[in-house]
């Protein structure tokens, strides 16, 4: 379980939720983040993915080794007939103790216009397309919750053969007066229906639009029982 698709989800599970917490500008108005700060979900979410981002990892639990993720800034596209933009992101993932030992895997998420969601491209391996284009709240407080949307995921594309689903879904948790964390969970499916593995990502979200990452988790479900653990440098 420890090829492309795997390593590649973990890793654009960091990168969605980079782009589903992220802020600038937040409402620094309320006194508790639980019962009145909102925090600019989409906003953030549009300015994250344009200007790009690089983020490194120390990967624990089953494996041990480093992990990164490079985004590129977007660049005119157009995806299943939608004119937007695609971003191209580079996982790399090193392991001391497992197999293979060094991977590296590129990806292409693709946006509309308003940076909804579309669909992904991952070289020589899956073809995502969102059931609808996904987008998340214009700003979220502590306590609220919601889906992201579902992508089908396709052996290329082609969309000849159906892999699997990835059902998406968001959360907003207490932190500190001025804080909250964000938590984007990622179910993924066989094309049997049956889970595959689930990825959660975890980040603090200031008043004033910071994000700091806290950390992404990769359970594979099954017998196999993979467990990794991303926790940045």
């Amino acid at each position: 379980m420890l090829g492309y698709r795997t390593i590649t989800l973990a890793a654009a599970l960091s990168a969605v939720l980079l782009t589903a917490c992220g802020g600038g500008g937040g409402d620094a108005g309320g006194t508790l983040a639980g019962n009145a700060m909102a925090f600019p979900l989409q906003a953030g979410y549009k300015a994250l993915i344009s200007n790009g981002f690089s983020i490194d990892f120390i990967v624990s639990g089953s494996c041990s080794g480093t992990a990164s993720q490079v985004n590129g800034k977007p660049q005119a596209a157009t995806f299943e007939g939608t004119a937007g933009v695609g971003a191209v992101s580079t996982q790399t993932i090193d392991f001391s103790d497992c197999t293979p030992a060094h991977t590296v895997a590129s990806e292409t998420e693709y946006f509309d216009a308003s940076y909804a969601s579309l669909g992904s491209s991952v070289e020589n391996d899956e073809y995502g397309v969102y059931e609808a284009p996904a987008s998340f709240p214009v700003s979220v407080k502590v306590g609220d919750s919601g889906s992201y949307g579902t992508e089908i995921l396709y052996g290329d594309s082609s969309k000849a053969q159906v892999t699997g689903r990835a059902v998406r879904t968001w959360r907003v948790d207490a932190d500190t007066a001025s804080t909250a964390i964000g938590t984007l969970t990622t179910q993924v499916f066989d094309a049997a229906n049956q889970l595959d593995n689930t990825q959660q990502s975890r980040y603090r979200l200031a008043a004033d639009g910071t994000l700091t990452i806290l950390g992404v988790d990769i359970q594979v479900a099954g017998t196999n029982g993979l467990h990794l653990v991303l926790t940045p440098k």
